[in-house]
């Protein structure tokens, strides 16, 4: 029955709990207090045996509810504290450590002078997109104002960002050539614990437009 009710979630644990466990609990408690009262002297023998299995059945009783009890109280605090970390961890804001940023610069070096520009959703957003635009910096990745169109805003290095709404991060290139370069910051963000990176190749409006030789490195929100 504890296998099972690990595999329960909190709503079922606490009608379990208050609905069964804890009435039967008390039912258990009666009947203990009606074996001790069986056995006071002024009952007979007959009565006094009846007493004594009723106590001590109730009382066994009792000892294996209360350790469903305290097992059911603590996966259900397992569960609240896994709810409270998870939640802590999508309000909080996407960002790298030293070490990843170390990383990630390492592994894009072989692409520097790769053109990229950027494009954000939120204000969370707008701030590691700008983390993003000074490891890029350092990886010898040149950022370029953005070509996609639309709401433009200056945010990292003084060069315009693009405002774009979606969720997640996506890495967005028109030519092949640019294909590894895109595989690999997606796949060192992805390693480095940053959720929904996706991939997009796509036909570039125009074989010489900007947008051709550019990667979009477009920054939604995060969920």
């Amino acid at each position: 029955m504890l296998n099972t009710l690990s595999q329960l979630g909190t709503d079922q644990l606490d009608w379990i709990k208050n609905w069964l466990l804890l009435p039967s609990y008390v039912v258990a408690a009666v009947f203990v207090t009606l074996g001790v009262y069986l056995e006071k002297k002024e009952f007979e023998e007959s009565t006094h045996k009846i007493g004594w299995r009723m106590l001590v059945g109730s009382l066994g009783i009792e000892i294996v509810l209360t350790i469903f009890i305290f097992a059911v109280d603590a996966r259900i605090s397992a569960l609240q504290r896994n709810e409270i970390i998870a939640l802590q961890k999508r309000l909080a804001p996407r960002s790298l450590t030293a070490e990843q940023l170390e990383r990630l610069v390492n592994a894009l070096k072989p692409f520097k002078e790769t053109l990229y520009d950027f494009s954000f959703w939120t204000p969370e957003s707008i701030t590691f997109m700008q983390q993003l635009a000074y490891l890029l910096k350092d990886a010898g990745w040149t950022l370029v104002p953005w070509t996609g169109g639309g709401n433009v805003w200056s945010f990292s290095q003084d060069v315009p960002a693009g405002q774009v709404p979606l969720f997640g991060i996506e890495v967005r290139i028109f030519d092949p050539a640019l294909s590894l370069a895109m595989k690999t910051l997606a796949a060192e963000l992805r390693s480095a614990g940053i959720e929904e990176v996706y991939e997009v190749i796509a036909r570039a409006p125009l074989p010489d437009s900007p947008q051709a030789h550019t990667m979009h490195i477009m920054i939604g929100q995060k969920r």
